[in-house]
């Protein structure tokens, strides 16, 4: 069956990348009921669906002090647990392998996006298509926190693909190999705080989307 979505997320990022209308229930129903379905590709990471992006380590770090802000709410929830983060995030080692390639190095965190935009609107992935049958893995090496900041407001113009520390990557398939407990989240919500393996698939086309 057709999915339809009505967003209304703090962030409602894979929304904005299928172009749907933000803030107004009674546009977006009407777009579900005159809409065709247009078909767009799928994540799985160990088992679990994904539409939009997973992030991993530091990203899915934040993911998990945002759910301790109680105000204010949208999109300044993630930027207020950005900062939160900055003094307390143990960075990991990662191993990641993926069709044409691997590396290993420790790195800051990695984002593995399906869509442009996650975290209420920080454009990790720029040229991500959810229809183009690829992830567009997005690694930025180990920084400290001068170098987090400096960044900071290019990834909201997505800006920061073209700095040494980030590396841009596409592929159908990847895997991830951790030195050290991995916290991971999916879509916004933390998949697991402990993750040492994962493993990546794209299921192009898969699910059609009214609007």
């Amino acid at each position: 069956r057709p999915l339809g979505i009505v967003p209304i997320g703090s962030g409602d990022d894979f929304a904005n990348h299928l172009r749907l209308p933000a803030h107004s229930i009674e546009k977006c129903v009407a777009r579900i009921a005159q809409g065709e379905p247009r078909r767009v590709d799928i994540g799985r990471v160990n088992g679990e669906y994904f539409a939009n992006e997973v992030g991993l380590a530091f990203e899915a770090y934040v993911t998990a002090e945002s759910r301790k802000v109680t105000a204010p709410v949208g999109p300044l929830i993630y930027l207020i647990a950005i900062f939160r983060s900055l003094g307390s995030y143990s960075l990991p080692r990662l191993r990641l392998r993926w069709e044409g390639g691997e590396v290993e190095r420790e790195m800051l965190m990695v984002s593995v996006a399906n869509g442009h935009r996650a975290g209420g609107g920080m454009l990790f992935a720029p040229d991500a298509d959810a229809r183009d049958g690829l992830f567009d893995v997005v690694m930025a090496d180990a920084m400290g926190r001068g170098e987090i900041l400096r960044l900071l407001p290019k990834v909201y113009q997505g800006k920061h693909i073209s700095e040494e520390p980030v590396t841009v990557v596409r592929t159908p398939w990847l895997t991830v190999d951790s030195n050290k407990p991995l916290p991971v989240q999916a879509d916004g919500e933390i998949l697991a705080l402990d993750m040492r393996h994962l493993e990546f698939e794209l299921l192009p086309l898969r699910v059609p989307v009214l609007g």
